[in-house]
């Protein structure tokens, strides 16, 4: 049962995640287009969204 638990917790987390993911990015391109404001909100954002650096793949 408890299984049926984390499976849902898991899904909940990740769609969380996917909507946090599509405001930050929606809050990186206003603040690209110096809309008032959205600077400041990336700026905190910026630290809970690290960039991945990837390996060019050969």
């Amino acid at each position: 049962m408890s299984d049926g638990i984390d499976d849902t917790v898991m899904v909940a987390g990740s769609e969380a995640y996917q909507a946090a993911l599509v405001f930050y990015n929606a809050v990186k391109a206003a603040a690209a287009q110096d809309i008032p404001g959205a600077k400041e909100v990336y700026s905190d954002l910026k630290a809970r969204f690290p960039s991945i650096k990837r390996k060019p793949s050969e």
